[in-house]
């Protein structure tokens, strides 16, 4: 069910829709025009996206697709942390360079001295992920608890929120979540990332929707999985990855 979009201080409240756009046209007609299971789109639940300023054609009471645009991700702010700022940006930079253990050094002071800091928590998680995934794991949570905690300061009750700052951070805790069976927070945060309608590459697809079949068959949501697995063999038809699922969702 559909609910109007509330504008506050670049803050969409908006209910997530239960019929995708671009439903696979390859698929059976009751599979292509069948909901799949969606925390996101329950009774009584609110998404709100935090950091994106909105389109002028998105206005309250509009409505919004997992596969339409509502506007742009906000710029982060030109300040992320008054003590460690610039050990932020050389971070980045380093990171870019492919040097994740000094990126992940410079950042634990930060770390330490500032460990709700959103930006600080990113870029040490990040870092992490790409040689010590058990320690990122612990970070990308903390993380989240830091996001989901300012739910509460919002004027109307919030289930979730999709920060566009931290899709990237959304996508890398999926991935953690999967490697370690916990396939329903893998779905949830998966669903922010398609829901936000960016990262929306074909690679990037490939996995998002390759990823969400296997959440969905590994939680018996076999109707569900099947959505997915059309969306993926339509993004991608010689997708591989799938098929270990097809004999058990279409059974």
């Amino acid at each position: 069910m559909l609910k109007k979009i509330i504008l506050l201080s670049m803050i969409l409240f908006v209910a997530l829709p239960a019929y995708p756009m671009g439903s696979p046209a390859q698929a059976p007609e009751d599979e292509r025009n069948a909901p799949y299971d969606s925390p996101f789109e329950r009774a009584g639940v609110t998404t709100i996206r935090a950091h994106i300023i909105a389109d002028k054609d998105v206005k309250i009471g509009s409505y919004v697709s997992p596969e339409g645009s509502i506007g742009t991700i906000e710029p982060y702010p030109a300040i992320r942390s008054e003590e460690f700022n610039d050990q932020i940006k050389r971070s980045e930079e380093l990171y870019d360079e492919g040097k994740y253990e000094e990126a992940a050094k410079l950042m634990e002071p930060a770390y330490a001295d500032e460990p709700d800091n959103r930006f600080v928590l990113e870029n040490y998680a990040r870092a992490l992920y790409r040689f010590d995934r058990k320690k990122s794991f612990i970070v990308y949570q903390q993380l989240l608890d830091v996001i989901n905690s300012g739910m509460a300061s919002y004027p109307e009750k919030v289930d979730y929120v999709i920060d566009y700052w931290f899709l990237e951070s959304y996508w890398k805790i999926a991935t953690l979540y999967l490697d370690s069976n916990r396939y329903q927070s893998a779905k949830i945060e998966m669903l922010k990332v398609y829901y936000s309608g960016i990262m929306r590459d074909t690679e990037t697809l490939d996995q998002l929707y390759s990823y969400l079949t296997e959440a969905y068959y590994n939680t018996f949501d076999y109707r569900s999985a099947r959505f997915w697995y059309y969306m993926t063999m339509e993004n991608n038809p010689n997708n591989t990855y799938v098929q270990q699922f097809r004999d058990k969702i279409f059974d």
